[in-house]
């Protein structure tokens, strides 16, 4: 789902229990996952208004080698601590490509969160890991990275789109007055 579809701005309906339901959404969204080579994903991302995240966190690996990473399924997470605060710039698989907005979020995160299999976990976070779940869990709350934009915040692509929209309205206001002369001409 792109924005600004509705279902991104919905509160998503808690999971009463995993089924059969639940897991095949879940494999649905670890595929696209991959497919996009995105860090993580929500069911409101994939038209379902559910509390359910899928997450690729990276885990570590031995000296000298690319870390290693393992796609995390949450259903229904919540965030039962936060501390500190770190600040970085966060694209969004819902916004056009390239969109980028600075977010400050919790550094180090712990979140509790029911499995595929129906067993209640606590996941312990810090770092791009704590991020990548604080922003899909977003997600399920409605709000997007856009909503963290500071007031007033014109960046290049906005001021270029700007740009480009009243310059089309004017040249389209234009033409229309122009018409609008030549007809009255004609009139009389």
């Amino acid at each position: 789902m792109m924005y600004p579809n509705e279902i991104l701005r919905e509160t998503a309906e808690p999971v009463d229990g995993v089924g059969e339901e639940e897991q095949e959404l879940a494999a649905l969204m670890e595929n696209t996952l991959r497919k996009l080579e995105a860090a993580g994903l929500s069911a409101p991302q994939v038209g379902v208004s559910k509390r359910l995240v899928v997450v690729k966190l990276a885990r570590r690996s031995r000296v000298g080698l690319a870390p290693d990473y393992e796609v995390v399924a949450m259903v229904n997470p919540e965030i039962s601590q936060c501390e500190g605060t770190s600040t970085a710039v966060e694209g969004c698989l819902s916004l056009p490509r390239g969109e980028e907005i600075e977010v400050t979020r919790c550094q180090s995160i712990s979140v509790r969160y029911m499995t595929l299999e129906g067993q209640e976990a606590l996941l312990e976070e810090t770092g791009l890991n704590a991020r990548q779940i604080q922003h899909e869990i977003d997600h399920l709350d409605g709000i997007l990275v856009i909503d963290y934009a500071k007031r007033f915040n014109f960046n290049s692509k906005l001021v270029a789109a700007t740009g480009v929209y009243v310059l089309a309205l004017a040249v389209a206001v234009g033409l229309y007055t122009r018409r609008i002369f030549k007809d009255q001409k004609r009139a009389s």
